[in-house]
């Protein structure tokens, strides 16, 4: 006899795979039907939208959904309606937070040309609506539907940013809990290609906080806070501030010592652009004997 861990687990799988061909037949055309009316039902409809965060735990249904025009239509209704009210109805603030773990689902790893990114720039002002609006934990979500969707939607990007979003993202980067951090940072490095971002984040005192950042230990954020860092050479003064950081070794310690290929990449970008914009960052690159650990980090550099 299997153990009951085990039976669970086995029941489970079979019933997820039973299930992957009736989600256009039976399972979406149900979810429309509950949001077919003006005010759908707040007692049934988080515990819908549950089973479909528990469904699209499965990675064919997970990729059915997300390719779904009604699944995004269907979740696009809800946030019209509860985006702005969550605040005032503890009943509309659990309707959206389970929606919101929904679409985090639906949109991890997301790819250039799925269907969520038709409804990108929707989704991101709802996003936007929410972080500006609520605290703690739907806006933790956000943080990662945001992480999943921008880096391939520069119409996205530019509506966070017109919402002001990037100062938001500014004040998550210290969270104690890792993916907020994570998530954060991701977000932010997809918002500082746009000039207005940049702005918003130096006149924040996000330039310090991104350096100081560069000591976290988990590499994944170290990479995006080089590349956030990377966006911000671009505006008038940020070389010559960080002339009086010791940045430069950091970067060539992370450069030569870490383990994540994108992090060596960013931080031997980040070390390139400051060299060639400022002679003293040479000057210090020399006399750290950095110029070998440069080109041996080159290799990582895409031309």
């Amino acid at each position: 006899m299997l153990p009951v861990c085990s039976t669970i687990y086995l029941w489970t799988k079979k019933f997820l795979a039973q299930t992957r061909d009736k989600i256009d037949d039976i399972i979406l055309p149900a979810f429309q039907k509950l949001m077919s009316s003006d005010e759908p039902n707040l007692s049934i409809l988080p515990l819908y939208m549950s089973m479909l965060i528990n469904l699209s735990c499965d990675q064919h249904i997970r990729h059915q959904l997300s390719q779904s025009s009604e699944c995004w239509k269907s979740c696009l209704l809800i946030l019209n309606i509860y985006s702005t009210r969550a605040n005032d109805n503890a009943l509309h603030g659990e309707a959206l937070y389970v929606l919101l773990g929904l679409l985090t689902n639906t949109t991890l790893n997301t790819r250039q040309g799925d269907k969520v990114l038709e409804y990108s720039e929707q989704i991101c002002k709802h996003c936007s609506d929410i972080l500006n609006g609520m605290q703690t934990p739907s806006c933790d979500r956000v943080l990662g539907i945001l992480g999943s969707i921008l880096p391939h939607s520069p119409e996205g990007v530019d509506v966070v940013c017109s919402h002001e979003v990037p100062v938001v993202l500014l004040s998550k980067l210290q969270s104690e809990e890792k993916d907020v951090a994570r998530y954060a940072v991701k977000a932010l490095a997809c918002c500082t290609q746009n000039q207005t971002a940049r702005k918003q984040v130096l006149e924040n005192k996000g330039l310090s906080k991104l350096v100081e950042l560069l000591k976290s230990t988990d590499e994944q954020v170290v990479g995006n806070t080089a590349l956030c860092l990377i966006h911000l050479t671009q505006e008038d003064k940020v070389v010559g501030k960080l002339t009086k950081t010791n940045i430069i070794q950091h970067l060539l310690v992370l450069a030569r010592d870490g383990r994540n290929q994108n992090l060596q990449e960013n931080c031997a970008v980040l070390i390139g652009k400051l060299g060639t914009a400022d002679q003293r960052h040479l000057e210090r690159l020399r006399e750290l004997h950095g110029l070998g650990i440069l080109r041996d980090c080159m290799k990582f550099i895409k031309t």
